[in-house]
């Protein structure tokens, strides 16, 4: 059995070593190209989700949205090439008049054959089912990091398509 000594002998080496390590962690925070903060997570603030407004950018990671009557203008003059990043059974049921399907798990080599040669000049703009879904999202930072450069998202998806009445097209 240890004596008391042994014990308050144990706890302060265990002290001086605790007190070492938060002494060489902070040192190596400072001396980092970005250093930790020293309060809060770190992690940066939560976006706002993206406004139903006609044109309204700063969706995720900048990828600027869109709202549903800039879509159906879009639509109505062929302005535009509309992406369905939904799944292929829901873009089979109803989809966007003249929208490609470009599904989630698609590989880079199979979106470029999807989407054919889209000239420099027409916007790509994707959607999926509403405001929740991120599916478009996710899927314009795979178009950005392919190169495609004029990418608009349509963030009220084919849920706020059919509330507004616009047509649909169904895959046959």
């Amino acid at each position: 059995m240890r004596t008391m000594t042994q014990t308050k002998t144990l706890l302060l080496e265990l002290l001086a070593l605790l007190a070492l390590a938060a002494l060489l962690g902070a040192a190596m925070n400072v001396v980092r190209p970005q250093p930790l903060p020293w309060l809060g997570s770190g992690m940066p603030a939560q976006e706002a989700a993206p406004s139903a407004q006609d044109v309204a950018p700063g969706g995720v990671h900048e990828i600027p949205v869109i709202g549903t009557a800039a879509a159906m203008g879009l639509v109505a003059s062929g302005g535009a090439l509309f992406v369905d990043a939904r799944y292929v059974e829901d873009f089979a049921s109803g989809h966007l008049p003249g929208a490609v399907s470009v599904p989630p798990g698609v590989f880079e080599d199979e979106i470029a054959a999807l989407l054919g040669p889209v000239p420099g000049d027409r916007p790509l703009v994707l959607y999926c089912s509403s405001l929740s879904c991120p599916m478009s999202h996710e899927l314009a930072l795979g178009l950005e990091y392919m190169g495609y450069t004029d990418i608009y998202v349509y963030a009220e998806g084919f849920a706020g398509w059919v509330a507004a009445d616009g047509a649909v097209e169904v895959a046959q």
